[in-house]
């Protein structure tokens, strides 16, 4: 708002229930907070109090999760005129990125499924063993730095210990080898586009944020990385499809901003990690976190 002296914005509190009341005091405490900090005028400011948001995370007749979900819906949103949302971007180096990470897939193969899967992971010295799980997915990736520590390579053997939906135990046992490559570190774009609470869409702010302003920022040849995120609300099977829809879809965004620029060679590696904790860009414990957990990460990273 200092940079947009025009703009003006309306701050809509909700109480998750308790009153449109409870809900005007919330964004007034926000109001009080950008004219006292920022010194906005309080006449560019309208507040409206609410018994429930906008958009709304309980559904009727909802059963499941209803204390985590009424914790998210006690909030203040922000409408702005014109529209001032845009997406978080980060110009940093990629410490590890996700492709370094190694992909472990428990598909049964056959007609029984499986319930939920482990992993223990020992190195050939007969350290203490890392444990990993349990998953419902069928896939998982697991950061190779994690199983490496502080050793330049290594050998491992792998135990995948899965539970069948017919109630039988499956063991299978591998060998993995890892190597550490220290690769040159890359400057790189980071991206962080924010989605409503289980929406496969993101918002037309961000979608036209993504074309006209993001895009053009993808250079000849370079890698283009999306992985999708949700918080940890719901079940596991629909967190992974709806990481993949959002995933996919700032995918299709970019793919087509990109082809009519013009600009060649792009490489596109798409991943939906769902409400996969140990990969989430944040903890899931406040209303917060979980709302920054829902949504998906852009890399650009530039040809070497």
């Amino acid at each position: 708002m200092q940079a947009n002296p025009k703009s003006r914005v309306t701050l809509i509190g909700a109480s998750a229930g308790n009153g449109d009341s409870l809900g005007l005091s919330y964004a007034l405490e926000v109001k009080k907070y950008l004219v006292d900090i920022f010194e906005i005028s309080p006449s560019r400011i309208n507040t409206q109090g609410r018994n429930e948001p906008i958009l709304p995370s309980e559904k009727p007749g909802g059963k499941k999760e209803l204390e985590l979900l009424r914790a998210g819906d006690r909030r203040v949103d922000i409408v702005t005129t014109p529209d001032l949302l845009t997406p978080l971007q980060i110009i940093a180096i990629q410490p590890e990125p996700i492709e370094s990470r190694i992909g472990f897939n428990a598909a049964s193969g056959n007609e029984v499924k499986v319930k939920s899967w482990t992993l223990s992971i020992t190195d050939d010295k007969g350290g203490i063993a890392q444990q990993f799980g349990p998953y419902t997915n069928n896939k998982t990736l697991i950061s190779g730095k994690s199983i490496l520590g502080d050793r330049p390579s290594g050998k491992f053997n792998v135990v995948m210990t899965a539970e069948m939906e017919d109630g039988k135990t499956v063991v299978k046992k591998s060998r993995l080898n890892l190597v550490r490559e220290d690769e040159p570190e890359v400057e790189g774009r980071r991206f962080t586009i924010l989605f409503d609470f289980d929406k496969p869409t993101t918002v037309d702010a961000y979608k036209k944020f993504i074309t006209e302003h993001v895009a053009p920022l993808i250079p000849q040849n370079s890698t283009v990385i999306i992985h999708g995120h949700t918080d940890i609300i719901g079940d596991k099977t629909h967190n992974k499809a709806l990481s993949d829809q959002r995933a996919n879809g700032i995918k299709t965004l970019l793919e087509t901003a990109v082809l009519k620029s013009g600009t060649k060679g792009v490489t596109y590696q798409v991943h939906g990690l769902g409400a996969n904790e140990e990969l989430a860009p944040f903890e899931n414990e406040l209303p917060e976190e979980r709302l920054y957990n829902r949504t998906v990460i852009i890399d650009i990273i530039p040809a070497n």
